[in-house]
């Protein structure tokens, strides 16, 4: 859920970067990301600046996201959030941010992570510098999560190890290092998508290739509604 951009928490005058909400879990607990006052929240931007009105975006600040990074830290340096991290960050975005002298890391990226868009090299440059991919449809799209539980790997390695196709596809995510956000309306799935198991090497290097072996399907791109002259995931304005 989208709040309000940077630029109603202080006195910039130019656009920043909106904040989102949602809850995900670590192995060491519940954390909320919003951009309420606590000192338990964190906060991410996403790829692109708009001005105040949200009619069009900065393209200075689109293209180089460092001063508003630098409003985070000092958002952390005052105690109003815990960690701050981005979303939907490609590779090259990333290492534009972190190619600058940073006060704080950031902690994660959330992007669209799943069979279908498995983002090997962002996952490995993440890893090696220490930040934790979050990924959101990890099942695919609500369009893509009936075909993703059909793929006949999946449903082979479902039936190997006696678990369900979302439960395959969950542990993958996990055995990857990722931070996985699947949903439901149903008690029974969201307690199905706990139970997650150890995939033995070859089965977890079988599904890792046959997610690598087609062309990356991405279905989450706000570019044209953003009314953007770019792809916002593989493009910076010049």
């Amino acid at each position: 859920m989208l709040l309000r951009t940077l630029n109603q928490l202080s006195t910039n005058p130019y656009p920043t970067w909106e904040l989102i909400t949602s809850t995900y879990i670590l192995s060491i607990g519940w954390y909320s990301l919003s951009t309420l006052w606590s000192p338990n929240i964190n906060a991410f931007p996403r790829p692109v600046a708009f001005y105040k009105d949200g009619t069009k975006y900065d393209r200075d600040l689109t293209a180089d996201p460092y001063p508003t990074w630098q409003k985070l830290e000092e958002m952390v340096a005052k105690g109003k959030v815990k960690n701050i991290g981005v979303s939907n960050f490609n590779l090259r975005r990333m290492q534009n941010l972190t190619a600058n002298q940073l006060k704080v890391k950031p902690v994660v990226n959330q992007v669209e992570l799943n069979y279908w868009n498995p983002q090997p090299e962002l996952l490995k440059w993440s890893q090696d510098n220490g930040i934790v991919l979050q990924a959101y449809s990890p099942l695919g799209s609500s369009k893509q999560v009936k075909e993703t539980l059909s793929v006949p790997v999946i449903k082979n390695i479902a039936s190997e190890m006696g678990i369900t196709p979302a439960q395959v596809i969950i542990s993958w995510h996990i055995q990857r290092g990722t931070i996985v956000l699947p949903k439901s309306v149903h008690p029974s799935r969201v307690e199905e998508n706990f139970k997650v198991a150890a995939l033995p090497k070859e089965v977890f290097d079988r599904l890792e290739n046959a997610a690598m072996s087609h062309p990356p399907q991405r279905v989450f791109n706000p570019s044209k509604n953003w009314g953007l002259d770019f792809d916002v995931f593989d493009d910076t304005p010049l």
